[in-house]
């Protein structure tokens, strides 16, 4: 398995936002995810050359660097913006920072835009050199992590490479059990089949 601080470090974000908040921010502003593709799609009408991957966002509750109702903006391993609210106590206050975060994010877009361009190109070369070591973990927790359906195959790959490996069987059951991203119908018949097969050899993995 392979941590997110160790893959970001072979395949950094082009550009990522790391917000500290808690759960009101999350439960209010959701939809954070579609505002910033909005955002990104409107910036690459503007350019030849398009950030092709998605703007990452994560929300977190406690991180070393940052405070409560803080935000920062990532290009690669670079911080390169940051912003916080005294308070989001109430939904003005709540709002502002939501808003500070989009209007950060646009303005790191037109200013970064060729160094996003040059880690998204960096990566894609990275990414080829991985596919022709087999170095299938690092790919499963990369195109896990960006929601491409090749995480799909290489999560099949890797349980039956290690099949006592609780990690990937509970994933690879709950993309049965759900349907998860539309990758696979759901099949309670093969969840159960999962299920039987941890119990016969203790490979449980709840």
């Amino acid at each position: 398995m392979v941590s997110r601080d160790d893959l970001e470090k072979i395949l950094p974000f082009p550009i990522k936002i790391v917000i500290c908040a808690d759960d009101i921010f999350v439960y209010k502003n959701f939809n954070i995810r579609n505002k910033l593709q909005e955002l990104l799609d409107i910036h690459n009408e503007k350019y030849e050359t398009k950030i092709e991957e998605r703007i990452r966002s994560f929300i977190v509750e406690d991180d070393e660097e940052l405070s409560n109702n803080e935000y920062a903006i990532y290009v690669g391993s670079e911080k390169v913006s940051n912003g916080k609210s005294p308070d989001c106590s109430t939904e003005k206050l709540l709002e502002k920072f939501y808003k500070s975060i989009i209007s950060s994010t646009k303005e790191v877009l037109d200013i970064w835009h060729d160094k996003i361009i040059e880690i998204q190109e960096d990566n894609k070369l990275t990414l080829q050199l991985l596919e022709e070591k087999e170095e299938y973990e690092i790919l499963f927790e990369h195109y896990w992590i960006i929601r491409d359906k090749k995480a799909f195959a290489l999560l099949k790959k890797l349980n039956n490479i290690y099949p006592g490996n609780r990690h990937y069987r509970r994933l690879l059951r709950r993309i049965y059990n759900t349907g998860y991203e539309g990758w696979h119908e759901r099949s309670p018949k093969l969840v159960k089949k999962m299920d039987e097969k941890g119990k016969n050899k203790n490979y449980s993995c709840f």
